[in-house]
């Protein structure tokens, strides 16, 4: 999850 969040940081609400 830290490495997808690292890269679509603006994307973060997709994995919440």
């Amino acid at each position: 999850m830290k490495l997808i969040h690292r890269r679509r940081m603006i994307s973060s609400a997709d994995l919440y």
